[in-house]
């Protein structure tokens, strides 16, 4: 039995792939924004701040259980997917962007975690996925409406 465990969610997006990925590769000041406040506290970019090399922390606090994440960005598909890892914790982070056209783009979150061993890692198992997909959900819909708003300038 695997010690893994995984989440995902996507939506479409009402702008293009260009604008998107513009916002979810900017560290220091778009991607922020798309952040669900409510579970996600602080973040702080440490190096780069747009697309690979970025280094940043980010607090999070999700039903009570608080977190420090340690990422590092690398972008596998340069414009296409970035990839967010802290290795500490076993846990990545692909966020991957599919232009369609019209203006609109397909976007995807997917995170594969390491559970912690025992019970624990159980219960992880059982419950993470499902608090994860609500947290993406939120996400993408911020993201939505930044990438509307940021596409109705562009256009």
């Amino acid at each position: 039995m695997s010690n893994h465990y995984r989440a995902t969610a996507e939506a479409l997006m009402p702008a293009s792939a260009n604008v998107v990925y513009e916002i979810m590769s900017d560290y220091r000041d778009l991607h922020p924004a798309i952040l669900p406040s409510q579970y996600f506290k602080k973040m702080r970019v440490e190096a780069g701040g747009r697309g690979a090399g970025t280094v940043f922390t980010v607090e999070m606090n999700v039903y009570g259980y608080k977190t420090t994440l340690h990422m590092t960005v690398t972008e596998p598909e340069l414009g296409r997917v970035l990839r967010e890892e802290d290795e500490a914790q076993g846990m990545v982070t692909y966020f991957t962007v599919t232009p369609l056209g019209n203006d609109q783009c397909h976007v995807a979150i997917e995170t594969t975690a390491v559970a912690a061993p025992g019970l624990r890692g159980w219960l992880e198992k059982m419950t993470t996925p499902a608090i994860m997909r609500r947290i993406f959900r939120a996400q993408l819909d911020n993201l939505a409406a930044l990438a509307r708003e940021r596409q109705a300038v562009v256009a």
